[in-house]
C-alpha cells in the first residue's frame, strides 16, 4: 500500500510539473507576442516616425517594450537568431525562396517574425527568407 501511495504522489508530481511547464510556455508565448506587437505591430513603435519617437507615449511604449524583453530573458526565454545564419528547421520556418549570389548556400537573408525559445522548447518559430 504504501508503494501505491509513493508510485500515485510521484504521478501527482509530474504530472504538475508538466502542467506548469505547459503553462510557463504559454505565457512566454502570450508576452513575446505581446512585445512584438508593441514594437512592429501596424501601430508598433517601428511605424512611428523619427520626428515624434520623443513624445513621451511612445518613450514609455518602448519602455515598456524593453521591460517585457528584459523580463523574458529573466525567465528563460530568448531571441531565435535569424539572419546571417544557416536555416534550421528545428528553429526556422521558411516561406520563401531567393536566389542570391551574395549569399551562401541555405543562408536566412530577411526575417519576418521574430522566433523564440523557452529553455529547450521553441516557443515560436521564426519566420524567415531562406536564400539558395
Amino acid at each position: 500500500m504504501h508503494k501505491h501511495n509513493h508510485t500515485h504522489a510521484m504521478t501527482v508530481g509530474t504530472a504538475s510539473r508538466a502542467l506548469l511547464i505547459g503553462i510557463s510556455i504559454n505565457i512566454a508565448y502570450a508576452l513575446a507576442e505581446v512585445a512584438v506587437g508593441i514594437r512592429i505591430g501596424s501601430m508598433g513603435l517601428m511605424a512611428v516616425p523619427e520626428e515624434q519617437k520623443e513624445d513621451p507615449f511612445v518613450q514609455g511604449m518602448d519602455k515598456i517594450y524593453k521591460q517585457i524583453m528584459t523580463t523574458l530573458e529573466e525567465i528563460g526565454v530568448k531571441p531565435i537568431e535569424a539572419v546571417g545564419v544557416e536555416f534550421n528547421p528545428d528553429l526556422h520556418n521558411a516561406v520563401m525562396h531567393v536566389e542570391d549570389e551574395e549569399a551562401g548556400e541555405n543562408v536566412i537573408v530577411e526575417e519576418f517574425q521574430k522566433g523564440y525559445t523557452y529553455r529547450d522548447c521553441v516557443v515560436r518559430y521564426s519566420m524567415v527568407k531562406v536564400a539558395n
